[in-house]
């Protein structure tokens, strides 16, 4: 049917460009299922996982590394865990499907163009727990209209909003 589910305890490999272990497999990958146990998704754990539609993420996800998900283009929405407490660089990048995302207020360091070129994405609440916008954070998102950011930040990074032409509100 198209399932990946990952199990186990604690923190997931990282791996390189395309040598995670179900790459070969990628083309079918429909649906990404991350059960309950895992802390960490690994460095390009799902990169281009283009086909996958949905995405189901544990309540004990903590962090999720570099490319995690960069390119999972059909993915239109996304729950984030409470006590999820890292995003690195380019985790998801390219979503090309995504349209809106909420940060748990758990999260507190956020990777240089986490989001950028997610074309769809129009609405995007960051975290209570941040204290700086990465740089390139909402690079070339050409539908982003609202930016909810919270009173904590106190460092905006270079080219957060480049190529994002379309903002309307930034609170």
């Amino acid at each position: 049917d198209g399932t990946l589910t990952l199990t186990g305890n604690g923190r997931m490999n990282d791996y390189s460009n395309i040598s995670a272990p179900w790459y070969k497999y990628i083309d079918s990958i429909k649906k990404i299922v991350v059960s309950e146990g895992i802390t960490t998704i690994g460095s390009y754990a799902f990169v281009r996982c283009k086909l996958a539609t949905e995405i189901t993420l544990p309540s004990t996800l903590k962090e999720i590394h570099t490319y995690g998900f960069d390119n999972c283009r059909s993915v239109k929405q996304l729950n984030l865990p409470y006590g999820l407490t890292r995003i690195d660089t380019n985790a998801f990048s390219e979503c090309v499907a995504l349209t809106r995302i909420e940060l748990p207020d758990t999260v507190t360091t956020v990777g240089s163009s986490v989001f950028s070129t997610c074309t769809k994405l129009s609405y995007v609440k960051l975290s209570a727990g941040m204290k700086s916008i990465p740089d390139s954070m909402f690079f070339n998102m050409d539908s982003l209209t609202t930016v909810i950011i919270p009173d904590g930040i106190t460092e905006i990074g270079d080219t957060v909003f480049r190529g994002s032409d379309g903002i309307k509100s930034i609170t």
